[in-house]
This record gives structure tokens, sequence and C-alpha cells, in this order.
């Protein structure tokens, strides 16, 4: 199996870079350890720090006015989604992941998914974050994105195997629920986002994202 077609490196403004989303011409970073959220502007690469999220960012995806953040909160890492708003902030509210458990997040132009590692599947959401359903899959989803209405995901069988664990960019038919392996990266990548044109992930060992090309 081929790799991924990197396109280029850049440092990420914080240590640990692992929730990532796209939104004008910026990428939203959110930082493992310390919890802070960074605003990149793409064609400069000047990064602005906005605050520290609610909680650790397992997973960010974004839509036209905001992100949603799938926060780690409580010394027992509980699993919830909050509502950031651009020019706004944090919500007070949140809603709780479905059996505590969550983590990467992909918005497809009208609703929400949310992965759940351990149970190797993915949630189509309603508008109050309730599942609608699940999609299996054939290993554990570390990042997802949507091009389109292509769902694409980084998926390993190993997440805590780093640079040992193979780790695939697979294709995710939403309608079939076929899940399929198109290219290998050669790091341990964490999370998605699509900047209308490519994908961008983290190689987080090195604190470096990677922008690449988008499969045919």
């Amino acid at each position: 199996m081929q790799s991924i077609q990197e396109l280029e490196r850049r440092a990420s403004p914080g240590d640990l870079p692992h929730a990532l989303a796209y939104s004008d011409q910026a990428l939203w970073v959110g930082t493992r350890d310390t919890k802070e959220l960074y605003r990149i502007a793409v064609d400069t690469w000047s990064s602005e720090r906005v605050g520290v999220c609610p909680g650790t960012p397992w997973g960010m995806t974004a839509d036209h006015d905001g992100l949603w953040v799938t926060c780690g909160e409580t010394e027992d890492d509980t699993r919830r989604i909050r509502r950031f708003r651009f020019g706004l902030g944090w919500n007070d509210s949140w809603t709780d992941c479905p059996g505590d458990e969550g983590s990467y997040l992909a918005f497809d132009g009208t609703r929400v998914y949310l992965v759940q590692w351990h149970r190797h599947r993915v949630l189509p959401m309603d508008e109050q974050l309730q599942p609608t359903g699940e999609i299996r899959l054939p290993h554990g989803c570390v990042g997802a994105a949507f091009a389109g209405t292509r769902l694409f995901l980084i998926t390993t069988d190993d997440e805590n195997g780093e640079e040992t664990s193979p780790h695939y960019l697979s294709s995710l038919e939403i309608e079939s629920g076929v899940c399929r392996d198109l290219y290998t990266f050669g790091y341990a990548a964490r999370s998605l986002a699509y900047d209308g044109t490519t994908l961008w992930t983290n190689h987080r060992k090195v604190n470096t994202l990677v922008r690449f090309r988008l499969p045919d």
C-alpha cells in the first residue's frame, strides 16, 4: 500500500497538537497536555492563542459559525461535546458523550458525527447531539473529516503503538458502511481537517502539522 503524498510540514504553535479543524482560511488546533486552543492563518502561518479548552480537546470539527469539540474533563476524563462560537467563546452548556465514550468529530454540512475508539464505530448525531444510528469500523479511528460527501478516517489497531503500529488513511461510505484502507502514514497521525482542496493531520510526536494530497 502506498504512503500519503505529503505537500508540506509546519511547526505547531503548541506542544502535542491533537484536535484539528478548518474554517475560513484558518486551522484550529487543540493541544493535548496544555489544553490550549490556537487559530492559525494558513496563508501566513501566523498563530493566535485563543485560550484554554474546558478539558483535553480530543476531537474537533467546524461548521459555519463555530467549533464542536470533544473535551475530556474532570480527573476521570469525562467525555463531553462542547460548543465554541467564533467571536464569542465557549458555551456554558455541554452534551455528555454516549456511554462516556467519544473522541474525534466530523461535520458533513448538516450533522455531526462522533467517533468512539473502543467500540470501533462512528455515530451520526441529530440536532440535539444524540446518536441516530451507528456505523461499524474494522479498526480504531484516530481522526475523521468530511471532504464533500466523502468521510475520511485515520485508522489503526493500536492507538498506543505510536510509531510502530500501522496507521491508514481510510474512506468510509456512509450509506453502505463499507470502509476501505487507501494509504498508509509513516507515523502515528492524529486528527484530520479538510481545507477545501487538501487534508491536514498532526505528526504529534514531533509537534508538526502535515498537509497532504486528497485521494482521487
